[in-house]
């Protein structure tokens, strides 16, 4: 699994501003993207967590 923002990979452990904080929702634009590691491509549901830490500043 990769994260992308943008369409540009995130790196593992690495920060990503997301700007300003209100108190309306919003869009983190980050995407997570599969790929097989091996063997035939199947329809199928697909789970998987990840952690995300966020630091207020």
């Amino acid at each position: 699994m990769q994260l992308t923002r943008g369409g540009t990979a995130v790196a593992a452990n690495s920060p990503v501003s997301l700007g300003t904080v209100g108190t309306s929702p919003v869009s983190l634009g980050l995407t997570a993207e599969y790929a097989r590691t091996s063997g035939q491509v199947t329809a199928g549901n697909v789970q998987s967590i990840i952690g995300v830490t966020f630091v207020y500043q």
